[in-house]
């Protein structure tokens, strides 16, 4: 079960996002309350499509890969109550760390 995802470039008002945990069951991926961006909640479900081992998130967000630096993004599954950590770099994505 992915148990949380991580990237210095998540943003939120200009500052790095704390890493986002996720629940056992049902999570939901919700929009700004100000409404100021509508690219935020597909480029995030990519981001965990990439850690399942998707490569949407290099291949067809030409957003983030003209507007953001390379990039890792790290997270962690847990399998049998033992977390595993890794980690995806934007530039050799197909290798998983």
């Amino acid at each position: 079960m992915l148990k949380e995802i991580y990237s210095p470039a998540f943003m939120d008002d200009g500052k790095i996002r704390e890493p986002i945990p996720f629940k056992s069951g049902l999570n939901t991926v919700l929009g700004s309350s100000n409404a100021k961006s509508s690219i935020g909640k597909t480029t995030f479900l990519w981001a965990i499509d990439f850690a399942f081992g998707g490569n949407d998130y290099v291949q067809k967000n030409d957003d983030m890969i003209n507007n953001v630096e390379p990039h890792f993004i790290y997270f962690v599954f847990e399998f049998s109550g033992k977390p595993y950590y890794f980690a995806r770099s934007t530039d050799d994505y197909m290798f998983v760390y």
